[in-house]
């Protein structure tokens, strides 16, 4: 496994669950000769290479004023996924996927743009299908997601909408003794608020404070 953490929360958490992990560091610092030297070493050892990938979303959400989108100091880094990509096609001998990740909370304009650079148009998956709590993300994914008799496809002008139909354990049964579910339907998507250097924007009548959604 490799990671590319520079938050020392994040990279505790990755050594937790994959002891041994190669860490890069900072996609920025990912250079070709990296990624062609790690692609010699495992190219007998493997049968194929995935990318996941989980760009910044604070320049995208729609919750958060004075947004920037994908032209943001920090959602820009996204570019530095197709990139990296690129290169493992380019030097590894076995087929490479991948899928990356994002908030569906996005401006719809923005999503061409990620399709554009991907070469994929994105899936939206909402987590309320397995679980109790509501969170709706965008997946661009290398291969395709079939329709059956549990997985309806809805397509839409910028994306393709996943409903999987499956089973889940009764709220209760994540609660800890003595707690007690108390919610009608399911958990939304948690946000947090931030403090604003500049007044609240108003877009369309609705005021849009300065909040970001919890990864």
């Amino acid at each position: 496994y490799i990671s590319s953490e520079i938050l020392a929360p994040a990279k505790r958490l990755v050594r937790k669950h994959w002891p041994g992990v190669m860490e890069w560091g900072s996609v920025l610092h990912i250079s070709e000769e990296m990624i062609s030297n790690f692609c010699d070493s495992i190219n007998n050892a493997a049968d194929v290479i995935i990318i996941g990938a989980g760009s910044p979303c604070q320049d995208l959400s729609v919750l958060k004023s004075f947004r920037q989108g994908l032209g943001g100091s920090q959602s820009s880094l996204f570019y530095e996924v197709p990139r990296i990509i690129k290169a493992f096609k380019k030097h590894a001998k076995i087929p490479v996927h991948f899928m990356v990740e994002n908030v569906f909370s996005m401006a719809m304009s923005e999503v061409p743009k990620f399709s554009e650079a991907l070469g994929v148009t994105p899936v939206m998956l909402d987590a309320a299908c397995f679980s109790h709590a509501e969170r709706r993300r965008f997946y661009w994914l290398s291969w395709k997601v079939k329709q059956s008799p549990k997985v309806t496809i809805v397509p839409h002008e910028f994306y393709d909408e996943v409903k999987v139909d499956t089973y889940r354990k009764d709220p209760d049964f994540w609660l800890d003794d003595g707690a007690k579910w108390v919610i009608k339907n399911r958990v939304h998507t948690i946000t947090r608020a931030l403090p604003s250097k500049r007044p609240m924007k108003n877009t369309a009548g609705i005021n849009q404070a300065s909040t970001e959604a919890i990864d």
